[in-house]
């Protein structure tokens, strides 16, 4: 199965039910690139997914709201104790289902069924704080990544088991929905055999 290329479909949907979510991200890249007519990312100069905040945040929520792999199963080779103090006989089965955890409202809030790239975002206050003073106030708001635990955000695991791929996937899925974003415009298919028609 190609997870990066699930994630990426799923990303795309999502963004074309969310036009102002598509503008934000052609915001960001007209910040990074700015008076550049056509994006050409490749190899020589593409940007770290940290230098694009709101896009990787974008490809995140996508994550967290369409895993992948939307559930796993392991199966215990030795008794063992969780850390919660669960005993697990030998040869247990351990089912966990990422898809309803990243939708828990415990841990993401009440809009946890809602498409918010926001929730990856803090704002950071970036600027020089000893020429402000002779030149008024050159402090600008930028967007800063929040980095989740496996424990909140399960779509990659954890641990020693924790997916090998993440930075791949992480720095692909931006690659391209950076570049796609710059050069499409995405909307949803109307009429016939789109929605829920039925023949």
């Amino acid at each position: 199965r190609d997870t990066t290329a699930q994630s990426l479909t799923w990303t795309f949907y999502l963004l074309m039910r969310h036009p102002s979510i598509v503008r934000n991200i052609r915001n960001e890249l007209n910040t990074l690139f700015p008076g550049l007519r056509t994006l050409v990312l490749s190899s020589n100069n593409l940007p770290q997914p940290s230098a694009l905040p709101y896009t990787m945040a974008v490809f995140n929520e996508s994550l967290r709201l369409y895993p992948p792999v939307p559930f796993e199963i392991k199966q215990c080779e030795l008794a063992t104790t969780l850390p919660d103090g669960t005993f697990l006989p030998r040869s247990s089965v351990v089912v966990w289902c990422t898809w309803a955890m990243n939708r828990s409202k415990i841990t993401w809030g009440p809009d946890a069924d809602c498409f918010r790239p926001e929730r990856w975002l803090e704002e950071e206050v970036v600027g020089d704080s000893e020429d402000r003073h002779e030149r008024g106030s050159s402090k600008q708001k930028r967007w800063k990544s929040i980095t989740k635990t496996a424990f909140e955000y399960p779509v990659f695991h954890g641990g020693p088991r924790s997916c090998l791929g993440r930075k791949m996937a992480e720095l692909l899925g931006v690659f391209v929905v950076a570049s796609l974003v710059w050069e499409f415009d995405f909307a949803e298919g109307k009429g016939p055999g789109y929605g829920n028609e039925r023949k």
